[in-house]
C-alpha cells in the first residue's frame, strides 16, 4: 500500500512507512515548495513576538516532506505539520477557522466541447448531468479496476478543474491523455501555476464572506464558485472533510499568499490563544479527518486497492452510468461478490495508540492471528484523548467478529470494529 508520512520525531506515526519529519532549519532538496512560506515565517515570528511580551513559552514552525516511499529529494514536496500550537490548531478546526495550506494537492485543467462527455467516460461517478458550479468526487481506475488517483471534479462555464494528490498528477495525465483520440478535449496538468489552500470550521463560511466580500455565500456542499480575495482570484469549492463546514480554494500561485494573508486577516481578535482563525498544519487536520471517518488516497488506500476496499463507494462511484476503464471488474464485484477487506474504524479500548502498520488481529489472540493493519492513528480530543484509528481489515474476519485486537507498545489492546 502506497504511504506517505511518518513523525518519528514525536513518536507517532502520522502514515505509513519511510519518509520522516524534518524540523524545517534542516537543509533538505525540495523540487515543490510552498508560495506560502514566507507567510508561514511571518505568521510564526508575530506569534513568537507576542508570546514573550505574555511571557508564555516559544513556538517552532514545523514541516513534513510529503511523497512516495523511498522518493528522491527531487519528488518531495514541503508541508506545514504544525505552527507549534498544535491544541489551538485542533480547536480551530472545531469551533473557528483553520486554514490549511494544500501544498499536497495538484490540479488538472480539461478544455473542449467534449470535456464533460469525455471525462464521463474515464471516471467512476456521473459526471455529464454536472453544470457549471457543480462539483463531485470519482476514481480514476486502472483497467485492472485499481485506483489510478482519486479525483475531485470542479465545474466551470469553460473548463474542468480536477483536483488531486499532487504526486498522481503526471501519471494521471498521461493516462488519461492516451484516451483522447479524436474528442475535442485539451488536457493539462497546471499544478506549477496553481496553489491550494484549505478552510475547516464552522466559521469558514464567515471567513470567507469577510475575505472576499461576498454576503451571505451560503454554498451548498458540492459548490463551486468563483470569488475575489485581495487582488487574487479564487475557485471555492464547499467540501466538508472533517464533520464541519470546508472549503477548498484554488487559487494562481503567485496571488497565494496575498489571498492566505487576507483570510487570517479576517480574524476579529487575534490576541494570543484567543484567535477563531488560524493558521493550521497537518497534525491538526490529521486528527480532526480520523475523528471523521475519512481515508485518505496514497495513506490509508493507495494504488493496489479496489474502490470497493475503500470504504468511499457511495461518494466516488455510480452505477447508474456507462462504461469507464475498470468498470467491469467494479459492477462484477458489486452484483457478484464482495471486497476481500474494507476500510473501517476502530475505536480503541485503552490508552496506547497503535502505530500506521500495526497489525489489528482476532480478538485476544496472538499477533499471528492478524486480519488486517492500521493505517492511521491519533489521539481524539472528541474521545477524551483515546486512540481512534482507520484500519484496511479482512472482510471476512469482521463478519464474524466486530471485536479485535491491536499490536501497541508491545502488547494487544481490545478494539471495536465500526463502519466509516
Amino acid at each position: 500500500m502506497a504511504s506517505f508520512l511518518v513523525s518519528r520525531w514525536q513518536g507517532i506515526v502520522l502514515g505509513q512507512i519511510d519518509v520522516f519529519l524534518i524540523r524545517h532549519e534542516e537543509e533538505f532538496d525540495l523540487e515543490r515548495s510552498t508560495p506560502l512560506a514566507e507567510a508561514h515565517h511571518a505568521w510564526v515570528t508575530a506569534q513568537i513576538d507576542r508570546r514573550s511580551q505574555a511571557q508564555l513559552e516559544p513556538i517552532e514552525l514545523e514541516y513534513l516532506p510529503w511523497g512516495p516511499p523511498l522518493a528522491s529529494t527531487g519528488e518531495l514536496c514541503d508541508m506545514v505539520a504544525s505552527f507549534g500550537e498544535g491544541p489551538l490548531e485542533y480547536a480551530a478546526m472545531r469551533k473557528g477557522c483553520a486554514i490549511l495550506d494544500g501544498s499536497r494537492r495538484g490540479t488538472l485543467e480539461l478544455r473542449g466541447e467534449d470535456r464533460l462527455d469525455f471525462l464521463d467516460r474515464m471516471v467512476t461517478n456521473l459526471v455529464k448531468d454536472l453544470r457549471p458550479g457543480q462539483s463531485r468526487d470519482a476514481f480514476f481506475l486502472t483497467r485492472k479496476g485499481r485506483i489510478e488517483s482519486d479525483l475531485g471534479l470542479l465545474v466551470l462555464e469553460d473548463r474542468i478543474l480536477i483536483d488531486l494528490d499532487i504526486h498522481n498528477a503526471p501519471s494521471t495525465t498521461a493516462a488519461l491523455d492516451a484516451f483522447i483520440i479524436v474528442d475535442d478535449v485539451a488536457l493539462t496538468d497546471i499544478s506549477d501555476q496553481m496553489h491550494h489552500i484549505s478552510l475547516f470550521g464552522p466559521k469558514s463560511i464567515h471567513t470567507l464572506e469577510l475575505a472576499s466580500g461576498e454576503q451571505a455565500l451560503g454554498m451548498d456542499s458540492g459548490a463551486v464558485r468563483p470569488l475575489n480575495i485581495g487582488n487574487g482570484s479564487v475557485i471555492a469549492r464547499r467540501q466538508d472533510l472533517t464533520g464541519e463546514v470546508g472549503f477548498e480554494l484554488l487559487v494562481e500561485r503567485d496571488h497565494a499568499a496575498t489571498v492566505y494573508n487576507a483570510l487570517l486577516a479576517t480574524d476579529e481578535d487575534p490576541e494570543p490563544g484567543k484567535r477563531t482563525v488560524r493558521p493550521v498544519g497537518w497534525h491538526a487536520f490529521n486528527i480532526a479527518r480520523v475523528e471523521s471517518g475519512l481515508p485518505i488516497f496514497n495513506i490509508d488506500f493507495g494504488v493496489t486497492n479496489l474502490p470497493h476496499e475503500t470504504g468511499l463507494l457511495e461518494q466516488r462511484v455510480s452505477f447508474q452510468k456507462g462504461c469507464y476503464p475498470g468498470q467491469e471488474i467494479v459492477a462484477r464485484m458489486q452484483n457478484l461478490g464482495k471486497p476481500k477487506q474494507q476500510m473501517v474504524i476502530l475505536q480503541i479500548h485503552g490508552d496506547q495508540l497503535p502505530l500506521a502498520g500495526a497489525a489489528v488481529v482476532r480478538s485476544n489472540q496472538e499477533e499471528s492471528a492478524q486480519i488486517g493493519v492500521v493505517t492511521s492513528s491519533v489521539l481524539s480530543p472528541l474521545n477524551s484523548l483515546k486512540p481512534r484509528a482507520l484500519a484496511m481489515l479482512r472482510t471476512a474476519a469482521i463478519e464474524e467478529d466486530r471485536a479485535c485486537g491491536v499490536v501497541a507498545d508491545g502488547g494487544i489492546v481490545s478494539a471495536e470494529v465500526q463502519d466509516l
